[in-house]
């Protein structure tokens, strides 16, 4: 499955700089996610890129 996650445009420039290499949400995927497409919010309200998901961690209190 794949999914669009959206992202303020300042987070989505630390995330192509590689200065942001982790990205925190708080729903869980009910299908396993091969690849997530960056949505850069107002003002520029376009898919910026994607990358592929090797292994993600769902905390203990989520479940």
């Amino acid at each position: 499955m794949n999914v669009l996650i959206s992202i303020k445009p300042n987070y989505v420039e630390k995330i192509v700089s590689k200065e942001k290499t982790y990205e925190l949400r708080r729903t869980i995927f009910k299908k396993e996610v091969k690849k997530a497409f960056i949505y850069s919010t107002y003002p520029e309200k376009k898919i910026i890129g994607y990358f592929r998901l090797l292994k993600y961690t769902v905390s203990k209190k989520y479940l």
